[in-house]
Order: C-alpha cells, then sequence, then structure tokens
C-alpha cells in the first residue's frame, strides 16, 4: 500500500477539462457588461507589429511632407539667390558681404560670423541704387568703431560720414582721451582719401559733452585737430552743405537714466524727453542727409535703444530727409527704405560686425546723391 501511494504520489494529476458552455456564458457575460467603446478594435492593444508599420506610415509622411517644404523652399531661395546676385551686382557693400559669406562657408570656418552676415545680407537687399548719371555725389558711412576704426576698408567716395562712438568708454581705465587721438590721426589719413568729412560724437564721447563736468581738455583737442584739417567738420545739433545738399548733425540719444534707471560711463549726449522733444521738433525740412547717433524707434534697432520722439517727428514732417544715418544699436547694420515717405535708413554701427567677424573688414554703407551745385551743359 506504502508502495502503491508513492507511485500515485511521483505522477502528476490531470486538471479537469472546462465545461466549455460555461466559460463560453461567461465570456459573453464579461462583454456585454464591457462599455462598447472599449470594445471598438481600434483601442484594443496593438501587436508589436502593428506598431512598427504605423511608425513606419508616419515616418514616410513626415519625410514626404519635409520633401514638399524642401523643395519649397528650394525654388523660393532660388528666386532670393538671384534676386540677390542682382543686387549685389549694383551694390558693392553687399557684394563684398556676399563673397565674405560664400568665403566662410566653403572653409566652415567662424559660425558665429556665418550666421551675423547672413543676417546682415538680408538688411542689404533694400539697398538704393547708386546714381550713375553725371555729378552724383558718393558718400561712405560708418559708426560705433569704438578704436577699431583702422579695421575697417573703406570703399572709395567723395564725402565720408560718422556718426558716433569713435571711442570705447567702459569705465575708469579707458583712456578715452587716448582714442580720441588716434580717431583724430585716422581721420587725418582719410581726409586725404576724401573731399570733405562729417562726424558727430556719440554716447561714449563723454569729454565733448559740457553736461558732464570739465571737457576743456576734450574741446581743446577737437579744437586742435579741426584748426589743422579745414575739410574735416564737427556737428553738434547744427547743420551744414556740401555741393547744395543739406546735412544735419546730432549726437543726442535716448536718456537711459530715464528709461532704465542706470547710470553708465557711457552717457554722453543722453538727454531726458523734454530735452531731447524741443530739438527734434526744430529739425528742419527738406534735409538731404540726417545724421543722428540715435535711431528712430522701431527702425533698425530695438524698442529700447531707439528714439519714439525722433520717429513721431521724422513721421509729421511735410518734407522728411533723404537719408537718415544713425548707428548704436549694434545688431541691426543694415539699410530699410520706407516707401509711404521715400526716406532710406542706414544703420551703419561696425562694432558687432567686427566683433563677429574681425577679419572680414567690416562693411560700411555707401549711397549716392545728386549734387545740388552742378549745371548740366
Amino acid at each position: 500500500a506504502t508502495a502503491a501511494e508513492s507511485q500515485q504520489q511521483g505522477v502528476k494529476r490531470k486538471a479537469p477539462e472546462p465545461d466549455v458552455e460555461l466559460v463560453r456564458s461567461a465570456r459573453l457575460r464579461s462583454r456585454s457588461f464591457r462599455p462598447r467603446s472599449l470594445r471598438s478594435r481600434s483601442l484594443r492593444p496593438r501587436s508589436a507589429r502593428s506598431v512598427s508599420r504605423l511608425r513606419r506610415d508616419v515616418r514616410r509622411a513626415l519625410r514626404a511632407k519635409a520633401h514638399e517644404r524642401s523643395c519649397e523652399a528650394v525654388t523660393e531661395g532660388a528666386v532670393a539667390a538671384r534676386e540677390l546676385c542682382e543686387a549685389a551686382s549694383r551694390y558693392q557693400p553687399l557684394a563684398r558681404a556676399l563673397e565674405r559669406l560664400d568665403d566662410l562657408r566653403q572653409r566652415q570656418r567662424r559660425k558665429r560670423a556665418r550666421r551675423y552676415l547672413s543676417s546682415l545680407v538680408l538688411r542689404l537687399a533694400e539697398a538704393p541704387l547708386g546714381l550713375s548719371r553725371q555729378g552724383a555725389v558718393r558718400f561712405v558711412a560708418l559708426s560705433d568703431t569704438h578704436r577699431y576704426h583702422s579695421m575697417v576698408d573703406l570703399p572709395s567716395g567723395e564725402v565720408l560720414l560718422y556718426c558716433g562712438d569713435s571711442v570705447g568708454n567702459y569705465g575708469r581705465s579707458s583712456d578715452i582721451a587716448r582714442h580720441m587721438e588716434d580717431f583724430f590721426a585716422w581721420l587725418t589719413v582719410q581726409s586725404r582719401r576724401f573731399a570733405r568729412i562729417f562726424f558727430i560724437a556719440g554716447n561714449h564721447e563723454t569729454l565733448l559733452d559740457s553736461q558732464y563736468g570739465d571737457v576743456s581738455e576734450g574741446v581743446d583737442q577737437l579744437k586742435r585737430f579741426l584748426a589743422g584739417n579745414p575739410t574735416v567738420t564737427y556737428l553738434q545739433n547744427e547743420q551744414a552743405e556740401y555741393r547744395g545738399l543739406k546735412l544735419f548733425g546730432s549726437p543726442v540719444s535716448v536718456s537711459r537714466l530715464e528709461t532704465e534707471g542706470k547710470r553708465y560711463y557711457s552717457r554722453a549726449f543722453e538727454r531726458m524727453s523734454e530735452q531731447r522733444g524741443p530739438l527734434w521738433d526744430s529739425l528742419p525740412e527738406g534735409l538731404d542727409i540726417l545724421m543722428s547717433h540715435c535711431p528712430p524707434r522701431g527702425t533698425l534697432s530695438k524698442n529700447a535703444v531707439g528714439d519714439p520722439l525722433l520717429a513721431a517727428r521724422l513721421a509729421s514732417m511735410a518734407k522728411p530727409p533723404k537719408i537718415h544715418l544713425f548707428g548704436h544699436d549694434h545688431q541691426f547694420l543694415g539699410i530699410k527704405c520706407d516707401k509711404t515717405t521715400g526716406t532710406v535708413y542706414m544703420n551703419v554701427a561696425q562694432d558687432e560686425c567686427l566683433r563677429s567677424d574681425p577679419h572680414g573688414g567690416g562693411c560700411a554703407l555707401i549711397f549716392d546723391l545728386e549734387a545740388q551745385d552742378y549745371e548740366v551743359v
């Protein structure tokens, strides 16, 4: 008996067969109480194979959409490239920027410079056409070199215009008197290339703003330079004329003490709203060239940098300036044409261009105006 029991324990017992009718009724009962939405085939758990097929279909659809967008972008890019090439053939600074950008792309150098030059090319696309007729005056304009004006390759022209910030006033360690002396030496060299030079100060030239202390040293330095260079003219809220063309220059900019509540070392000619308003209201009508260090708000500048009073005055003028040159905002070197008023705005600040691409020679802008003293024979 003991052997028989041990033999029975060693053999596995078979499980009783389930009642088929009982299982079927249980399944039907569980389905009947399940919501219809859960019985939907689309919400059932997918197998690994069906999930992979779904992902593959999604990838194909995305690739097709991306290909379609890329084809459109290539077409638009080809048209834009054609237009840029045509514009570059007529405007030298744009051609130089495109050549420099192409060179850096081929050598895969200076990613920061390539990004900056790409945006610069787009901002130079609205460049005004130069006058080919006899009697046109070629102007070369730049600003905000902050001691590095010698790094800018200047194209040939008849008149050089500089819109302020020739020195770098970043604290007590900045020797702005020596910076100014270097700038005057550079202008002396340029006076041999250009028939006339007009320049204004900026917010870094504190040694020329009498509102911020004793500036006798800087003023004497300026007077000595102007006495030895009769073809160079300094404009400080005043008008000048060259070959019948009217110019006005002002170093005034928005006071950051008013807008930000901060006092900077580089705060020369920064004025409050009650001082800037009367100045801009006195801008003469019918100017050919307006030179200001500060840009008008909303034009080739950040809103915090631009002057809203200057923008309002320009919008209300019956005869606004033909050309408005400015700097101060280093990020928006370029050209913008106002089709409503006909004014061509030019931000000529070189600082960011020289920082992004130190060996590119900057990007001084040029434009032509027909002289009013020229008589056609």
